[in-house]
């Protein structure tokens, strides 16, 4: 095996580790978010120490859908930075040899341009916007939550 073989096996093999641990860490967060959940129902219009705990409950849900999307962010772009390394030596493929990484960023482009036109939700999305659409929504839910918790102490 020869040194640029050697380079983009080391590649793969991190491209694979990165989306692993991206998945992993979505994972993560949907448990963590489901368990802020349980307890803030239970805790919720109990009595005041109930609404405090839901309170607490709501804004680490906040603080945590922020932590996870950093997180997010930092492994996207070292999957990105992967998949660029793994194209140069794509390009250096001889002919009918796949070039994976290079027809997905070319067929992606091609389908994005087609669903211009269509509704935003009813366009192909990519992960990260996806994962965006599910940190947003926790973070606005756990806004409301937090809001709900302190009307109901001042009641």
């Amino acid at each position: 095996m020869d040194n640029k073989e050697k380079v983009l096996d080391m590649n793969w093999d991190y491209f694979k580790i990165l989306a692993q641990q991206r998945v992993t860490h979505f994972n993560f967060f949907i448990v963590f978010i489901g368990a802020i959940s349980t307890v803030f129902a239970t805790q919720i219009n109990v009595d005041l120490r109930g609404n405090i705990i839901a309170l607490s409950l709501a804004i680490a849900q906040v603080f945590l859908c922020f932590i996870f999307h950093k997180i997010d962010i930092r492994n996207k772009f070292l999957i990105k930075h992967t998949e660029e390394i793994i194209k140069i030596f794509e390009k250096e493929f001889e002919q009918g040899v796949p070039r994976i990484f290079i027809m997905e960023e070319q067929l992606t482009k091609e389908k994005r341009l087609l669903d211009k036109k269509k509704l935003y939700f009813l366009r192909q999305l990519s992960t990260s916007q996806l994962y965006n659409m599910f940190y947003a929504f926790f973070v606005i839910l756990g806004l409301v939550e937090g809001m709900f918790a302190i009307i109901l102490m001042a009641l």
